[in-house]
């Protein structure tokens, strides 16, 4: 008896997974390229506030020598 009621019901599991999984590719593929396009923008806006640091204490540096 626990062997049939078990394959059935990873049987159903499957079905439910098909119908929940069906749509989740293109989802998961537009969240893919979002977290992509996050990680490139906070990479832009880190590199920013670094060379932004550099100039701004390179300037302070020239100007107190100066």
């Amino acid at each position: 008896d626990a062997p049939p009621r078990f394959f059935h019901f990873i049987d159903y599991r499957r079905r439910i997974q098909d119908d929940f999984l069906t749509p989740l590719p293109s989802a998961l593929r537009v969240f893919k390229t979002t977290a992509i396009w996050v990680t490139v923008y906070r990479r832009i806006a880190v590199a920013i506030v670094i060379t932004s640091g550099v100039i701004i204490f390179v300037f302070s540096y020239f100007i107190g020598d100066f």
